[in-house]
């Protein structure tokens, strides 16, 4: 039975009060606005104003500690709470503020809630009208919505570990933007030559055309007859659309080829936004959005970063123009100003490069926290996690440095997916048993050993990967309970840790959810031994009779004379149905 309580679902009048305090504006007294972003990126700050600008306009003061929401952009998730920075400022009547009331809900658990795409639902449900300015929240339907409320506790606590992903993303942020500075600020002194190594201190620069330093090749669009979604041809590069974080990334397929260009090259966009410079990792067909361009005097990173660090000079082509574009002769003829010395291109390059690699890294590293934040809001906010309250420490992200294992994957996954019977999670006896079905019947390259014990099939490595992954990854492995009550529970970070492995990995989702359906009608650690136990009797004896089945089960050891043949033979006919044991 689970320990937790059931959440039930409360209006939000009967969870807030609304927070109005009018204004008494004076013409010759200075105030600030609030404004609220879409999308959940929180509160921003107008201009100040005298009084009598603000004309007739309905404004309160802005109270502290209360939930606020842009009523005209309410189904975009302009939702957002007031703090203590914004004590003396304004709101208008668009932004009504609601205080929480004490013990009922916590705010951060309520703005988290309206984040998640069921909270989208609602607000949009309360936000009747066409799109835009005319989707304006009611703000009694608003007071009428009914969301799923847990004990004030627990919405403290999953709010504190929302709270913890939300601190994590910020400071990588902040990280990559003074990593992005710094690079730049190199680019200034190495590609404009105002620092030079001490090596190549006196040897010259030269300007030259890029046509000289670089074979171009312009793009050339097929016909969009040709284009397909199959792999028919080569992937098309139609322009910037095609491109994501300065790397290819085409959306179709074309078999008419016209240009191509080769894994490696360099795009340059030669429609808007013109002279933007991005890699091609594909050997794809180029459109007339883009040209290639390909090294043949000169280093090709130190000319990539070259790019990169003139892109604002293209403007100089592109102006006047009713759409914006760059011509092969502007391109060809285009001037740069360049290291003679082979070697110092490739030292430039190899310092600018570095920077970009650790800045990927941060950027992966961002992309991974922002996945398991979202992951966890969807399973937090929805109960299909629930937060042991007892618990003390807590969670934290998990970097991509430290990212699972596929063994740890597959075992978390089995671990949160498995729904015992007689607990709410799975037992060490039933673990075992999952990673050992997992390995021997589904196939999965789990690199275990397993050998006869007790209670059925044993392995002594996976008893020191549950062991290993205590505390951070799953909890309740270690304790004095009798092994039967002991109850394995996988961290929600954890589990989303384990989604993103098993995203990459179709074949194993595959065979991991054949392991669910094997052991389907035996999810108790006492069934779970049994049809384990039979399983690595009848891998042994291929083609045995039940007769014989029965004889070697019972010589296991004197526990196992505890099953009577008939919940022998419904294991054997189980197994026999899945031909897994053959």
């Amino acid at each position: 039975m689970s320990r937790h309580t059931i959440w039930s679902k409360q209006k939000i009048g009967k969870l807030v009060q609304p927070a109005r305090k009018p204004v008494e504006v004076y013409a010759d007294r200075i105030y600030r606005e609030i404004g609220i972003r879409s999308h959940g990126k929180g509160i921003f700050y107008k201009d100040e104003v005298l009084g009598r600008e603000l004309g007739g306009k309905r404004v309160f003061w802005v109270e502290p500690g209360c939930f606020v929401v842009n009523i005209v952009f309410a189904w975009e998730q302009a939702v957002a709470k007031t703090t203590d920075a914004e004590k003396g400022m304004i709101a208008s009547h668009r932004f009504p503020m609601y205080r929480p009331l004490t013990n009922k809900i916590d705010l951060d658990y309520l703005l988290y809630f309206f984040k998640t795409p069921y909270g989208k639902y609602l607000l949009e449900l309360a936000s009747p009208g066409g799109a835009g300015r005319n989707k304006t929240l009611g703000q009694e339907a608003f007071l009428e919505l009914a969301i799923p409320v847990p004990p004030i506790e627990e919405q403290r606590k999953i709010a504190e570990i929302l709270s913890t992903w939300d601190e994590a993303i910020r400071l990588t942020q902040e990280l990559i933007a003074a990593k992005q500075l710094r690079k730049k600020g190199l680019m200034q002194r190495l590609l404009a030559g105002q620092v030079r190594f001490k090596e190549f201190g006196e040897r010259p620069w030269k300007e030259a055309h890029l046509s000289d330093l670089a074979q171009i090749i312009m793009g050339q669009s097929p016909s969009s007859d040709n284009y397909n979604q199959d792999g028919i041809g080569l992937p098309l590069i139609q322009g910037n659309a095609d491109v994501t974080g300065r790397r290819s990334a085409p959306k179709v397929y074309t078999s008419e080829i016209t240009k191509e260009c080769e894994v490696g090259d360099i795009l340059l966009s030669v429609r808007a936004p013109v002279g933007e410079t991005a890699i091609s990792v594909h050997h794809a067909c180029i459109g007339r959005g883009v040209c290639a361009i390909r090294a043949k005097k000169i280093d090709q990173e130190f000319l990539y970063q070259l790019l990169l660090f003139v892109e604002a000079r293209w403007q100089q082509f592109a102006q006047g123009s009713t759409f914006t574009a760059i011509n092969s002769t502007d391109i060809k003829s285009f001037k740069l100003v360049v290291p003679e010395c082979y070697e110092e291109q490739r030292l430039i390059s190899a310092v600018l490069q570095a920077c970009d690699e650790e800045i990927q890294l941060l950027q992966q590293k961002l992309a991974a926290l922002q996945r398991q934040k979202k992951g966890l809001m969807q399973r937090l906010l929805t109960g299909q996690v629930r937060v042991p309250l007892a618990q003390t420490t807590t969670l934290a992200p998990i970097a991509p440095s430290l990212a699972l294992t596929p063994t740890q994957a597959f075992i978390i996954w089995l671990i949160a997916q498995y729904q015992p019977r007689k607990h709410a999670h799975p037992s060490r006896t039933e673990a075992q048993k999952l990673a050992y079905f997992a390995q021997e019947a589904a196939g999965l390259p789990l690199n275990l050993h397993f050998y006869s014990h007790v209670y059925g099939p044993f392995s002594k490595e996976l008893y020191q990967h549950l062991a290993d992954m205590e505390g951070s990854l799953i909890s309740g492995f270690q304790g004095g309970e009798p092994q039967e009550r002991k109850e394995i529970e996988a961290t929600p970070e954890a589990i989303i840790m384990a989604e993103d492995v098993l995203r990459q990995c179709p074949a194993e989702q595959t065979k991991l959810a054949f392991v669910l359906q094997l052991v389907q009608g035996f999810e108790t650690p006492r069934q779970m031994e049994l049809l384990a136990t039979v399983h690595w009797i009848m891998k042994r004896n291929p083609g045995a009779l039940f007769a014989e089945i029965v004889r070697q089960v019972y010589q296991w050891n004197e526990h196992k004379q505890s099953f009577h043949e008939g919940q022998i033979r419904q294991a054997w006919e189980h197994l026999r149905q899945f031909e897994v044991a053959t």
